[in-house]
């Protein structure tokens, strides 16, 4: 899944970048500066008018061969102040100029200079044909390729395995913005991802202080758990895909989440007992884990782990079943602390052993945030979340209905979950409160709400959702070659001049 955006300089001096936001765009990056003395007229307001809207925002310098890479470095760093949730500083390098030796040398004193001073690594923005003069040092710098072709994919240069933005055009038409504005497409991280980009995911989030599971460029469960936590902690969208913001938010030096010690015993083959809390779902493997974890500890460590769960002062508590703290954490201060100190209790080999049995468990049958967010009012899909609310205790949809509205003490008044997918609108505390729902529904009445559902006839595909949706996979790809065969050439060739245009 692929988000867009655009990127702009004083070509493009008066947008309405309020239906720029409303027209689907994700993004934006503005030319900053020049060289190591001209600043974009245009810089100054756009800056400001691309946070106003609530678009991921960055900034572009243009490199100049000719100029010295340091003074340039150090001209755009007085120009644009970032701020956390920018993306990071982007290189345009339009032409090579010079040998390709100097090329090399002054670019990469132009990156130093950047991650020197910021802590971040710049994105380098250029064709396939500058591309291809850079070695294989400059792989671990994220590619922005320019190449207006029409196809699935990019062509890419021997440097690099993966594309992180790729402008395809530089005549698209946006609304907001009169003439041809210039495209790109950011590639989207998501669950069921393989490779190099998923590793490197995987690292960040562990820099962070999260648990992603074993750094094996796979995007498990439990990678997108961490990516969940980390949005929660960002307070974005919480949808567990790496899309431009959270990219941009993890591409910052890394402040870990939680304290050394909450984390003292995590390693690759490790877990968060926290993260176990938060997404619980009552699987069997899930309660034998935990189960089999309470018969490791001692009567002693119990007893302190209840009264810190409890937050009592008194000795006299009495023990808890960890599935039990596990069904009822709601996120409460003494409920972390109780998770943190009992995770630093655990030795390595215990808690190494408990991560095995407890990722044993199958993956949810369904996700709730998917369920408000691809909700149609079809009439198999509002019989399935009526089924699911009368599944639900009347104190349950009481306080889903308190983290829906976004209040601070539990609601009088109920909530219609056909309600709650009619009107979502992908708000942090809205799919706060849909994973809060999800953790206490039972596996069993998730998997029946689940065949539910997904009795619902498809809805008709359209190619705009075909384009928003393309992953690159065989059958997407042989889907598209078969249809292209059934059009006629006069009518795609004249697709061809539509989306060229």
């Amino acid at each position: 899944m692929s988000v867009r955006g655009i990127d702009i300089s004083d070509a493009q001096r008066k947008i309405n970048w309020q239906t720029v936001a409303n027209s689907g765009f994700a993004y934006a990056v503005t030319q900053a500066t020049l060289g190591n003395q001209e600043i974009a007229d245009s810089f100054p307001s756009h800056w400001e008018a691309i946070a106003a809207v609530d678009l991921v925002r960055g900034a572009y310098h243009v490199f100049s061969p000719d100029v010295d890479a340091a003074e340039q470095a150090a001209f755009f760093l007085n120009t644009v102040s970032l701020k956390s949730g920018d993306l990071p500083p982007v290189l345009y390098v339009p032409i090579s100029g010079g040998d390709r030796e100097t090329l090399e040398t002054r670019l990469q004193t132009w990156l130093d200079t950047i991650e020197g001073a910021i802590g971040r690594k710049s994105i380098l923005y250029t064709s396939l044909e500058v591309a291809q003069l850079l070695p294989e040092s400059f792989a671990k710098y994220p590619l922005w390729i320019a190449s207006e072709i029409l196809a699935s994919q990019p062509e890419l240069p021997p440097t690099w395995k993966n594309w992180t933005f790729w402008r395809y055009t530089q005549k698209g038409r946006v609304p907001g913005i009169e003439g041809g504005v210039n495209i790109s497409w950011f590639q989207s991280i998501h669950e069921g991802e393989k490779g190099d980009r998923i590793e490197d995911l995987q690292q960040r989030l562990k820099d962070w202080g999260l648990d992603p599971g074993n750094i094996d460029g796979t995007f498990a469960p439990l990678t997108q758990a961490a990516v969940v936590e980390f949005q929660r902690w960002k307070d974005s969208l919480e949808d567990g895909v790496v899309g431009p913001q959270t990219w941009a938010y993890l591409s910052e030096p890394a402040t870990p989440i939680s304290t050394p010690e909450s984390y003292a015993t995590s390693s690759s083959d490790s877990i968060s007992l926290l993260n176990v809390a938060r997404y619980y779902q009552g699987v069997p493997e899930q309660i034998q884990a935990l189960d089999w974890l309470q018969g490791q500890m001692s009567d002693e460590q119990l007893q302190e782990f209840a009264k810190l769960w409890r937050n009592e002062s008194t000795n006299a508590t009495s023990p808890i079943r960890l599935v039990n703290a596990a069904v009822y954490y709601q996120g409460a201060t003494q409920q972390d602390t109780g998770w943190n100190w009992l995770q630093n209790e655990i030795s390595p080999p215990i808690l190494a052993e408990f991560a095995s049995k407890w990722r044993s468990a199958p993956p949810p049958a369904i996700s709730m945030v998917d369920v408000a967010r691809y909700y149609r009012g079809l009439p198999a899909q509002a019989s399935a979340l009526n089924w699911l609310q009368s599944q639900m205790s009347a104190s349950g949809m009481r306080e889903f209905a308190r983290l829906w509205r976004n209040q601070p003490t539990t609601s009088s008044t109920s909530i219609r979950l056909i309600d709650t997918a009619t009107y979502y609108k992908g708000a942090a505390h809205q799919n706060k409160a849909l994973s809060w729902l999800q953790r206490h529904i039972s596996a069993a009445t998730l998997d029946e709400f689940s065949r539910r559902w997904r009795s619902a006839p498809p809805l008709p595909l359209r190619l705009v959702n075909v384009a928003e949706y393309y992953k690159g996979v065989s059958h997407q790809n042989a889907a598209l070659t078969w249809l292209q065969a059934q059009v006629s050439e006069t009518t795609f060739e004249e697709f061809c001049r539509r989306w060229r245009a």
